[in-house]
């Protein structure tokens, strides 16, 4: 009996262990998912050149890409009915494009998972249509996608709205020729797997009805393009970054229909973007890669998805962004060198589901080939006839400290402390001369070579023959004093111009309503936004006369600062090189 109660107690005791065990369990948090941390970068630990590949893309090598249709194919494949063929027209003539640059394209479209992530990270929610249509019969009305379909494609995305997520995260969406170089390779096939139709590598079908289904992305391995890109027929039309407009040397065609010809009008418009890929409930006509579907930017539709694209160099398509936004007057002569670049691309990756959480990202390019010389600049204490040189732009996704400023893109100028009022130039003193008369002529009996030759009576005055080298004098006189009247009035020119600059950004500072003192005799660097109004400044010691050295950036550790060495490429060869003081709120590039 006494070893049954002994049995018992502790068959309830293991319970209660078991038990107590499991619940303690359950009330831990659940443990954060893995994090890892990708580092792209142009300088120091963080270059990585061509070598590291971005998460889930694949490189596209340099190369050509076949574009088009030509007539042939069109009337085989419209089969006599005229709205297919018009639509195809649009596609003509079919041509090569040479030498697309390398880029890398997401192997994926963008999925469910994905784009939660963005707007989670952005503090968005998602759109009313995402809620209504894809994401229905998500938690919380659409709050989030259906459960089991993290992995499928996000549709109900306009273009607007995929550009946005590309910008967030680093990236671009294609362009019609990148797209097409990326789905078809070199020989510009009709589908990613090849030229014969194959139903089966377009779209899964659902086993009870038989019907084409949305699967999720990556299921149909076979039908990779030559790059491996999947899903780039089939799945859901994908938007790119291209207008819908004619191809070079595009020529209306036309086609008989009956006894009747027409001509085939595909309605080019440049307001609408090009869609590619076709959709997994389409056909071998309507998937065909070379077709180009226009629909405008706001198009949002439950069959129309993404994909994108990046530059192979870290940091340039921001930069190309950030030019682009900033559409400044002191950008549009500026010259950019590869060479002389700066950019940090850190992406944090859920490492379970592969897919990117957060991104950060600076960069930084100076101008280049600015049409001044370092002696003028340090002669004149003034770089241009404005007083202004334009040292570049600076795109960062933390918010500044000093200048005081929010994320986002900035042109740079370059202030010096002696731009306004420019002090005058300093005129050849020039002898005070009486009006030039006309040198009398010699008597055919003087002296020559220089030598005084007598008077000669003209009228009742008489005028004194000058010497050859009072003649020369003379003429020297009049070069200097034209040269000076030349150069008084390009001073005063430039008087003009800088006065003028100075009151259209006073009037740019009044209308915003900027309150921006500007210390006097201090160098500054000021930090102009889209709207090149002046927005910040930060102090600079006066540059430095250097050759062609490289951008060198420091992060200091502890303080947030981060120094910024460069140099602006001018005429000759002496350069000015300037040093950027400014701070990173939580900086994030520390240590790269």
């Amino acid at each position: 009996m006494m070893k049954k109660q002994i049995f018992l107690f502790l068959l309830v005791a293991v319970t209660l262990a078991l038990v107590s065990s499991e619940t303690l369990r359950s009330f831990e948090a659940s443990p954060a998912p893995a994090v890892d941390k990708v580092v792209r970068g142009t300088h120091g630990l963080a270059r990585s050149g061509n070598k590291q590949i971005p998460l889930n893309m694949v490189l596209i090598p340099h190369g050509d890409v076949v574009l088009g249709l030509n007539q042939d194919t069109i009337e085989k494949l419209g089969q006599g009915q005229k709205g297919f063929m018009e639509t195809f027209a649009g596609s003509l003539p079919r041509h090569t494009v040479r030498n697309i640059r390398e880029f890398f394209c997401d192997k994926f479209e963008v999925t469910n998972a994905q784009w939660k992530a963005y707007l989670d990270a952005t503090g968005q929610v998602p759109s009313e249509l995402l809620r209504k249509l894809a994401w229905l019969d998500g938690p919380d009305g659409g709050a989030s996608f259906p459960e089991g379909q993290a992995n499928f494609p996000i549709r109900n995305v306009d273009l607007y709205e995929a550009r946005a997520y590309a910008a967030w995260c680093g990236k671009r969406l294609p362009t019609e020729e990148e797209w097409m170089r990326a789905a078809a390779g070199d020989d510009g096939r009709l589908y990613s797997w090849g030229d014969e139709w194959k139903q089966e590598l377009n779209a899964s079908k659902d086993r009870r009805t038989h019907r084409e289904i949305l699967t999720p992305v990556g299921s149909r391995e076979k039908a990779a393009s030559p790059f491996g890109i999947l899903d780039m027929t089939g799945s859901v039309w994908e938007w790119t970054d291209s207008q819908f407009r004619p191809y070079p040397k595009y020529k209306p065609i036309k086609i008989k229909f009956g006894r009747k010809s027409e001509v085939l009008s595909p309605g080019f418009d440049a307001r609408h973007y090009i869609l590619k890929g076709g959709v997994y409930n389409g056909n071998d006509i309507t998937n065909i890669l070379p077709v180009r579907q226009p629909v405008l930017p706001n198009t949002n539709y439950d069959t129309i998805g993404f994909r994108c694209v990046k530059s192979s160099k870290p940091g340039k398509d921001i930069f190309a962004a950030a030019v682009k936004e900033l559409g400044s007057s002191y950008l549009k002569d500026s010259k950019w060198d590869d060479s002389n670049f700066y950019a940090i691309e850190i992406s944090k990756i859920d490492a379970q589901q592969k897919i990117i959480q957060s991104f950060e990202s600076f960069v930084f390019a100076p101008t280049t080939g600015v049409l001044t010389s370092i002696n003028k600049v340090l002669k004149n204490g003034n770089p241009t006839p404005d007083g202004y040189l334009t040292l570049g732009v600076i795109s960062v996704s933390r918010p500044l400290e000093e200048p005081n400023l929010p994320p986002g893109n900035y042109t740079m100028v370059y202030r010096h402390k002696g731009a306004l009022p420019k002090e005058k130039m300093v005129e050849k003193p020039v002898a005070k001369k009486e009006a030039p008369q006309k040198p009398a002529e010699k008597k055919k009996n003087g002296k020559k070579n220089g030598k005084k030759t007598g008077k000669k009576k003209k009228g009742d005055d008489e005028v004194e023959e000058k010497t050859a080298e009072e003649l020369k004098q003379e003429e020297e006189d009049r070069r200097i004093e034209e040269e000076n009247r030349q150069a008084k009035e390009a001073a005063d020119a430039e008087n003009r111009r800088a006065q003028e600059e100075l009151e259209r950004i006073g009037a740019v500072l009044k209308s915003q309503k900027q309150d921006i003192e500007f210390p006097d005799g201090k160098n500054l660097v000021l930090f102009l936004n889209p709207s090149d109004a002046v927005v910040g400044y930060v102090e600079v010691e006066h540059f430095t006369e250097g050759g062609e050295e490289p951008i060198r950036v420091i992060h200091i550790q502890g303080s947030g600062r981060t120094d910024i060495e460069f140099t602006i490429r001018i005429l000759g060869g002496k350069h000015p090189r300037f040093t950027l003081p400014i701070k990173i709120r939580n900086n994030p590039f520390l240590g790269y």
